[in-house]
């Protein structure tokens, strides 16, 4: 997937909510700068960190907090939540 076809593409899995700022933030975090110049760049790996962070982060890291919210979990008064993560790193160490 080359650059134009990133731009294109990565602002429909926003549901309608692009601007300026949203734009420059999605591009801060996902954008590899290493690459960013290349014309031969791929940016498939960019787009699919995009998506997945959206589909399974972001809902999971909300519904985290309306749990926190709605003291969901409560001991000794506290609410008590537990949220994994794990992250796979694909090149070799």
């Amino acid at each position: 997937m080359n650059r134009s076809l990133y731009e294109e593409t990565w602002p429909i899995f926003t549901y309608g909510y692009v601007n300026e700022q949203i734009e420059d933030a999605v591009e801060t975090q996902y954008v590899d700068w290493s690459i960013a110049e290349s014309p031969d760049a791929d940016y498939l790996d960019t787009m699919i960190r995009q998506i997945t962070d959206q589909a399974y982060w972001g809902p999971t890291d909300e519904v985290a907090r309306a749990h926190v919210a709605e003291n969901a979990t409560v001991c000794c008064g506290v609410s008590i939540i537990f949220m994994f993560s794990r992250e796979h790193c694909n090149r070799k160490i």
